[in-house]
This record gives C-alpha cells, sequence and structure tokens, in this order.
C-alpha cells in the first residue's frame, strides 16, 4: 500500500475540507483523482489497462479522507459541546436579567406613585398659593383703592394725579383705580362727606376720559398709531372703550366732507331722470354717482380696517360700529335721496332707482364681506352686521305689500297712458252700453281719494302724462299746470321723456280738482280717428317688455318665498289690462260690428290681431308659471295659476268661436 506521501500535489489539493465546501459531486471527484492516471495512459505504447496507479491513488485518498473525517468528526464533537455550554450560561443569564427587570419594574412602579402624590400635593399647594396671592393682590388693590378714596374726601389728588402723569402702566393703573372708586363711592351714603367725595370722584373720572380722549385725539390727528393704541386700551379698561370707538367713528374725514356731498347730490341730472321713467329706453342709465358713493365707503373700510386692527384690541367691535355709521348716514340717506326724488317722478322711475340701488348696495356688502373675513378672527359677527344692514336698509320700500302694489300701480299708470286714445275711441263708440274696465276701475279709484295728498300727487302726474300721449300741444295758461307736452307718436300712445322738476310739484286738493276740471275739457275736445281702434303687435310686444322688466325686479328684490305671489299678481295685471281691457275690448267691438258678417276684411283682420296678442299672452303666462315651478313651490298652487290660466283658456275658446 501506497502512502500519502506519493500522491502528487495535485492529488494532495483535493483531499482538503475546501474541496467539499464546494459542492463538488462524486462523478467529479474522481475524475479529478484520475485525472493524470488517464493522461499518462493516452500516452503510453499499450492499450490494456494498468490498475495499480489507480488502486494506490485510491487507497491514499480514502485514508486521507478518513483523516479529514475524523478531524471534523472531532471538531463536531467539541463545537457541540461548547454550545450546550453557552446555552447554560444564556439562560442563566437571561434568568438573572429578567429578575433585575421585575425588580427595576416594581422600583419604577413605587417611584411613579410617590410622584404622582408629590404632584397631586404640589398642585393643591399652588392653587392655595395662587389663590394667596389673589387674595393679597385684592387686598392690596383694596387698600390702595380706600386710601385713594381717603384722599378724595379729603380734596386730595396727589395720589392719583402722579398715576395720571406718570408712563403708560401707571395711566393704565389710574384707569382703573378711578373705575373701582366710582363703583366704591356709589356704594357709600352714610359716612360725613360721602357725597362730596362721590362728586369729586365723578368730576375726576370725567377730567380722566376727557384728557384720554385728548391725547387719542392728538395721537390720531398726528397718525401716531402706537399713542392711539395705548390711548385706546386704557380707555377700554376704563369704560369699555364706548367713548374712544365713537370719537374714532364721528371724527372720521369720510363723514364730515360727505355730509356736504350728500347734500347737494346730483339729483339735478335731467336727461338721467327721463331715461329712467321712459318705460321704452333700452339702455337705462347708471347712477354713476351713487356707485362712486359706494366704491368710497368700499375702499374707506378696507383702509380703515388695517388702523383698526393695529389700534383696538377688539377690532370687530369697533369695525361694527363703523359700518353701522356708513349704513345709518351716508347710504340710508343717499337712498332716501335718490328715491324720494324719484317717486315725485314717476312709479316706474322710484322702481327702477329702487333696483338700481339695491344691486349697488348688494354689490358692497358682498364685496366686504370677502374682504373682511380673511382679516378678523371673528368674522361672523360682522358678516352678520351687513346682511341684517343690508335687509334693513331696503325692508321700508320691499316688505308689507308695498313694493308689489308700487309694481302693479307701476303698470297700471303705463298701460293708461299707452291705452288711452284706444280706450277713448271705444268709449265714444259706445257710450250707453260701456262698461267699465280694470283701467277705468284703476283710474277712478285713483280720484276718489281725495283725503291723502300724496295720492293727489300722483293722480296729476299720472294726468299730466295723458295730456302728453293725446297729442294736445296747447299749454295752458294756468301756471299750476307746468309741464311740457308732446305728440303721442302712435295710436297705443308713448310714456314721453318728462322734466323732473315740474313732474315732481305737490299738487294740493284744490289744485288736484281744478286739473280734473281741465282735463274733462280736454277729454271733450281732443279728436279720435278710426286708427286708434287698431292693435298692433309691436306695440303689445312692447308691453309685454314692461311685464317682463316687473318679473326680473321682483326676483331680484324680493324673498324667494314671496317671489310666486308677486309673480302672479304681475301677470294677473297683465291679464287685466292687456286681455281684459285692451284684447276683449277691440275683440267685442268687433263681433258686434261685423255681426253676420264673418267674411269682412276688417273682421278678420282683427280676429287676427286679437289672436297674435293672445298668443303672446299666452307664451308669456304659461312660459312664467313654468319657471316658477322649477324656482318656488308655492307657485305649482292652483290658487295662484288658475285664475290666470283659465282666462287664457277662455280668451282662446272665444276667439276660436269667432273664427269658426
Amino acid at each position: 500500500m501506497s502512502s500519502l506521501y506519493d500522491l502528487d500535489p495535485k492529488t494532495r489539493e483535493l483531499l482538503t475540507v475546501d474541496t467539499f465546501l464546494k459542492q463538488t459531486t462524486v462523478k467529479d471527484f474522481v475524475e479529478s483523482l484520475t485525472a493524470n492516471h488517464a493522461i499518462q495512459e493516452s500516452n503510453g505504447q499499450g492499450t490494456a489497462l494498468e490498475p495499480k496507479p489507480y488502486i494506490r491513488t485510491f487507497e491514499a485518498s480514502l485514508n486521507a479522507l478518513v483523516d479529514i473525517n475524523a478531524d471534523l468528526s472531532s471538531q463536531e464533537e467539541r463545537l457541540k459541546a461548547d454550545t450546550s455550554n453557552a446555552k447554560l450560561v444564556h439562560q442563566k443569564n437571561v434568568s438573572n436579567n429578567l429578575a433585575q427587570c421585575y425588580e427595576l419594574t416594581n422600583k419604577f412602579s413605587e417611584l411613579d406613585l410617590l410622584i404622582s402624590d408629590i404632584a397631586s400635593t404640589i398642585t393643591t399647594l399652588g392653587d392655595t398659593m395662587n389663590l394667596i396671592t389673589r387674595q393679597r393682590n385684592r387686598a392690596v388693590s383694596s387698600g390702595f383703592v380706600i386710601k385713594c378714596y381717603l384722599a378724595f374726601l379729603n380734596d386730595d389728588y396727589e395720589i392719583m394725579e402722579n398715576l395720571r402723569k406718570g408712563s403708560v402702566e401707571d395711566q393704565r393703573q389710574c384707569a382703573i383705580t378711578v373705575r373701582q372708586l366710582l363703583r366704591l363711592a356709589r356704594k357709600i351714603f352714610r359716612i360725613p362727606k360721602a357725597d362730596l367725595a362721590r362728586q369729586n370722584i365723578e368730576k375726576y373720572a370725567e377730567m380722566v376720559e376727557r384728557e384720554l380722549l385728548k391725547s387719542f385725539d392728538r395721537a390720531y390727528r398726528s397718525a401716531n398709531l402706537d399713542a392711539m393704541k395705548s390711548a385706546a386700551d386704557i380707555l377700554t379698561e376704563f369704560n369699555g372703550g364706548t367713548s374712544v370707538i365713537q370719537m374714532f367713528v364721528n371724527q372720521h374725514d369720510f363723514f364730515i366732507m360727505k355730509e356736504k356731498l350728500l347734500q347737494d347730490s346730483a339729483v339735478e341730472d335731467i336727461e338721467f331722470w327721463q331715461k329712467l321713467a321712459d318705460p321704452d329706453c333700452e339702455n337705462l342709465p347708471f347712477d354713476y354717482s351713487t356707485k362712486e358713493l359706494l366704491d368710497d365707503i368700499g375702499q374707506t373700510v378696507k383702509k380703515e380696517t388695517t388702523i383698526i386692527r393695529r389700534v383696538f384690541s377688539h377690532p370687530e367691535n369697533v369695525l361694527r360700529v363703523f359700518l353701522q355709521r356708513l349704513f345709518a348716514q351716508s347710504i340710508q340717506q343717499r337712498i332716501e335721496l335718490i328715491l324720494s326724488h324719484a317717486s315725485s317722478i314717476s312709479a316706474l322711475a322710484y322702481l327702477r332707482a329702487l333696483q338700481d340701488s339695491h344691486l349697488l348696495v348688494n354689490t358692497l356688502v358682498t364685496e366686504l364681506k370677502g374682504y373682511l373675513q380673511p382679516e378678523l378672527e371673528d368674522t361672523q359677527s360682522v358678516v352678520l352686521l351687513l346682511d341684517l344692514s343690508l335687509q334693513d336698509l331696503f325692508v321700508p320700500y320691499i316688505e308689507n305689500g308695498l313694493y308689489i302694489e308700487k309694481e302693479k300701480r307701476s303698470l297700471h299708470e303705463l298701460f293708461t297712458g299707452a291705452f288711452w286714445k284706444f280706450t277713448n275711441f271705444y268709449a265714444q263708440k259706445k257710450p250707453i252700453t260701456k262698461s267699465y274696465t280694470i283701467l277705468d276701475r284703476f283710474q277712478l279709484q285713483s280720484s276718489s281719494s281725495d283725503s291723502d295728498k300724496t295720492e293727489k300727487s300722483r293722480i296729476a302726474t299720472l294726468r299730466l302724462r295723458l295730456a302728453r300721449n293725446r297729442g294736445n300741444n296747447d299749454n295752458s295758461k294756468d301756471k299750476t299746470d307746468n309741464a311740457t307736452t308732446n305728440n303721442s307718436g302712435n295710436s297705443s300712445g308713448n310714456i314721453n321723456q318728462q322734466n323732473p322738476n315740474s313732474i315732481g310739484q305737490t299738487v294740493n286738493g284744490g289744485q288736484s280738482n281744478v286739473l280734473a276740471k281741465k282735463q274733462s275739457a280736454m277729454d271733450q275736445n281732443v279728436e279720435i280717428s278710426e286708427s286708434d281702434q287698431e292693435i298692433r303687435l309691436e306695440d303689445v310686444t312692447r308691453y309685454i317688455k314692461w311685464v317682463e322688466e316687473a318679473i326680473e325686479r321682483d326676483m331680484q328684490l324680493r324673498a324667494k318665498t314671496e317671489i310666486a305671489k308677486d309673480v302672479c299678481a304681475i301677470l294677473t295685471v297683465l291679464v287685466d289690462c292687456l286681455g281684459r281691457s285692451y284684447l276683449e275690448v277691440a275683440l267685442n267691438y268687433a263681433l258686434e260690428k261685423y255681426h253676420g258678417k264673418a267674411q269682412d276684411k276688417n273682421y278678420q283682420a282683427t280676429l287676427r290681431s286679437c289672436s297674435q296678442v293672445l298668443s303672446l299672452i299666452s307664451e308669456t303666462v304659461r312660459t312664467t308659471l313654468n319657471q316658477l315651478e322649477g324656482f318656488s313651490i308655492a307657485a305649482r298652487s292652483p290658487e295662484l295659476s288658475l285664475p290666470l290660466l283659465s282666462y287664457v283658456n277662455s280668451a282662446e275658446e272665444k276667439i276660436n268661436r269667432a273664427l269658426k
């Protein structure tokens, strides 16, 4: 048997542990051991296999592998023993550490309980200390107040004067002390000189407030915001800041400068008011003077908000007072001025001015809310004030049925003026069997109100417009009728432009009676032609535009809960005036005049015109009611829509029978 040293170096390299750690297979290992023998045999002369080299190599390799296996086995046993010992040591350490952990946890729990007890004791002690401190401070303050009261009892002001003339903090303490002295003096009656002390304290309090307000005023005029803030804070401590807020608002340049501006506002723009009173004006004029005022208000609020935030500790309170003053003085006075002048011109001018004013003020309120919300911490009260101010500003003109009555009266006046010649033509043709129409009843109701001078003035204004539409160019010599008359453009009549100064004159009862007599005389002298009976479709379209404008205005001004009822009332005026007082009058006259002459061209033309007018009325009524159903639940009530639809259906049946 050959020894291991007889192996070649390459074979020795194979017989190591590293060879088997490389995942070598048995086949590869055997081939590697016999690789040298295979090479030698391929180079030899003989062809027979020589087994001895292979046997020696395998024997030597086997011995070497046995030795390696023995070494590895001994190492494995040694490592197992070491591992067992390490596990025992680890388990012992874990047990010891766990016991220590439990011990530490118990100690921490005890410490936590101890700390909690100490904290509870300290908290109680802190509360007691705070209470004692407050009692001490109160006692010191009370002692100081009593000392000051005794000084006032003896007419000694030195203590308070030293505080008042000292630093800002001393002035604050002076204000607080004076406030406390006032409360104390009002509770003391039974000691000698109590009344004298109370009077001295009250006089001194007035002087302190007056001097602080002067300091604030000087700082305001010199634009010293820090000094303004100091004075405002002290006055807030003294009386809640009411006096300083009033001073800040009252002496603002905006109110001083705008008072004269409001008095001299441009209501003398005759062209503006003429267009506003013209129902056929397509491009309504804009009240630029009011818009300019509201723009100034918006800019002023934005500018003053920055100052108010820096000066006052509670800017929301100051801003509310400032906004209330703006709405109550500047905006309300402007609205009253505009609407008062518009009311003296015509109901239509009044309504258009109201709509324009509401739109402008609503735009201002929306702009201010958008600006103030990110600027202030407590914006809810300011936003609520703005909404309430807008509502209160127009409540006297909109609520309690005032607005819708004004709207109906405006439409009645417009239709009365437009239908004057038409109505008088049929009245002259049928003087005996005449039945009063809606417009006739409206005129009679207006004429019978002798006790109300305002109503007489409006009636006189209406009669002046009627005189213009009659085309009478003869000016009255009596100076009470101070208006310029214009000829009517067509038989249906136009509401012509008017001089607002002459229209706005107030007519007393006697003047109204004289004017009525002159009106009656003119009625007898005006010539009525056959063309005045014609129904013109373009005029009817114009009349319907008046109604559509009134509906649009109502939807802007009125609350959603009231719109359906108002719109139905406006449509009722349309049906009464354009239907019963216009269409039916012409239709009834044609049916009576052309009875038995169904093929007459004039008769057929009248029927076609009536049919077209009714179609426009029906389309307007039905379309408006359909739109209202999606806008308001109240519009679905049969009580509102049924009378309108019933009239339209009955008129359609009447015309259909006439056509057949």
